[in-house]
């Protein structure tokens, strides 16, 4: 398990971390951040060269209130975990959290939804949300 060059950090065999970076736009499909970032507020846009999410506008949907696909320029064939956190400017009351709901390797098609934190209840990504996605996964599958 331990193959880091740092033994202090225990990770997989040919471990990986993708990143992506979406904006909400309310009753809309989110979109990708451009290609430019805030060197002054890291709630803003992500450089495209760690943002994975396809720049194809069509490859990010909005198939109903807080629920999401969203699919990535390139793949991990094994998963460990992918993390969703929104990184927003509004007050506590309009806090959001989001879950994934599956991830097809195959496809690269990530399906998430979002809520508010307060209720539970779905709600979408407002123009000020930023949603930041981490994947952790594998180059390869395990021989064993």
């Amino acid at each position: 398990m331990n193959r880091s060059e740092n033994p202090s950090y225990a990770m997989p065999y040919e471990h990986i971390t993708m990143y992506g970076k979406l904006q909400g736009q309310g009753a809309a499909a989110p979109i990708r951040a451009p290609s430019t970032f805030s060197a002054t507020s890291s709630a803003g846009f992500m450089h495209s060269s760690n943002n994975f999410v396809s720049t194809i506008a069509a490859d990010v949907t909005r198939t109903g209130v807080g629920a999401y696909t969203v699919k990535f320029s390139d793949g991990i064939p094994v998963v460990i975990d992918i993390d969703l956190r929104i990184w927003s400017t509004t007050g506590a009351a309009a806090y959001k959290d989001g879950y994934v709901t599956d991830y097809n390797p195959t496809t690269r098609v990530l399906t998430f939804g979002t809520n508010l934190a307060t209720s539970g209840a779905a709600t979408d990504l407002a123009t000020t949300d930023f949603l930041v996605i981490t994947i952790v996964g594998q180059k390869g599958v395990p021989g064993y």
